[in-house]
């Protein structure tokens, strides 16, 4: 699967409103760097990156990464990639995983 970038917008059900605009698109270098260093408290500390900021670049950068950042408002929302290493085994299905930096 090959993600592109665009908008992506939710309505409620009855649809009556917008929930969010959200924007896909390819990760640049400045981006990695953002989400790299954020730190959380617990319980989300689990969201923290231990590795350092060059080799996060260097991965996040990689083609076969397909690594995308979702912005709500021209602002860093989330992370995701599309990879290979992004799809964990299920009992029938495999789906992909995806880590967000809202915050």
């Amino acid at each position: 699967m090959k993600a592109t970038a665009g908008t992506v917008t939710r309505r409620l059900e009855s649809g009556r409103s917008v929930i969010s605009d959200l924007t896909l698109r390819p990760v640049t270098e400045d981006d990695v760097r953002d989400f790299a260093t954020r730190r959380y408290e617990p319980p989300s500390d689990d969201y923290n990156m231990t590795q350092p900021v060059d080799e996060a670049v260097q991965y996040f950068l990689q083609p076969e990464t397909n690594c995308h950042v979702i912005l709500r408002e021209d602002e860093l929302a989330g992370f995701c990639t599309f990879g290979s290493d992004a799809w964990v085994p299920a009992a029938t299905t495999r789906r992909p995983v995806s880590t967000s930096v809202s915050g």
